[in-house]
């Protein structure tokens, strides 16, 4: 009994040097905002993002290629940004080992062109305003790769094509409208919001298990493999999709 007190008191005293050690390093809260401060960068062209861990980034059309970092003056460092003939990697320092816990830095992004967006973060893509980039592919998965497939998007669009790629956790969340919406879940829990993105024919290829929401106007087309739901909030003219397995096609009014 005593041997086994001495082995628990061990294991506690142990965790909490480790606590400790992850403070020290960095891994403290960053919530006062009163002393953030901003730098521009200039960045060469791009039409790719690569999101990595720990930022959060707020994407915006504009009329030329820049990046701003916002953050306390001590954390300004941890934000580096790497071009890759056309892609732009942003990538964050990891603060400790319960950097999840933290608050991210803050990443905004501007360009005029963008055609595809992978999240490998651990934290939020967003728009404030409206994406009017004409083919726009989203991406969250790790097939054969060391990505990550656990971050979110929450983004407004109004395009022409709209292609969504996810075998993980992420939550899509976008609204607005597009003509033609692909939606490719290929395992994972992930979920796509899209009751509010009004699209005119929208494609589905669903081996997830957690719901697909859309808004078809003209068509709907696709397959369902596993137990995700596909939830249509509009009942278009033309609806052909295969069930394979038992998750369901459902109308809602």
């Amino acid at each position: 009994m005593l041997i086994a007190l001495k082995r628990t008191y061990n294991i506690f005293f142990i965790f909490s040097l480790i606590m400790l050690w992850a403070n020290l390093t960095g891994c403290t809260p960053d919530t006062d905002e009163s002393n953030y401060i901003e730098q521009t960068i200039a960045v060469n062209d791009f039409s790719e993002l690569i999101i990595h861990s720990g930022v959060k980034v707020n994407i915006q059309q504009s009329e030329s290629y820049k990046v701003v970092i916002r953050t306390s003056e001590e954390r300004i460092h941890e934000v580096s940004l790497e071009t890759d003939g056309e892609i732009l990697h942003v990538k964050g320092e990891k603060p400790g080992i319960f950097s999840n816990t933290y608050t991210p830095v803050e990443v905004r992004v501007y360009t005029p062109h963008l055609t595809k967006v992978r999240h490998s973060g651990n934290h939020l893509i967003y728009s404030d305003d409206t994406l009017s980039f004409p083919s726009l592919t989203l991406i969250s998965e790790n097939y054969n790769s060391d990505y990550n497939n656990i971050g979110d998007f929450d983004l407004s669009i109004d395009n022409d094509n709209l292609k969504i790629v996810s075998n993980g956790i992420s939550t899509f969340k976008i609204q607005g409208h597009t003509a033609q919406l692909e939606v490719s879940f290929y395992t994972g829990t992930g979920q796509f919001q899209g009751e509010d993105l009004i699209a005119e024919a929208v494609h589905v290829f669903h081996r997830g298990e957690n719901s697909i929401k859309v808004y078809p106007v003209e068509s709907l087309t696709g397959d369902l493999y596993s137990v995700g739901n596909l939830e249509a909030y509009h009942h278009p003219p033309l609806v052909d999709v295969e069930i394979h397995y038992t998750g369901q096609l459902i109308f809602i009014d």
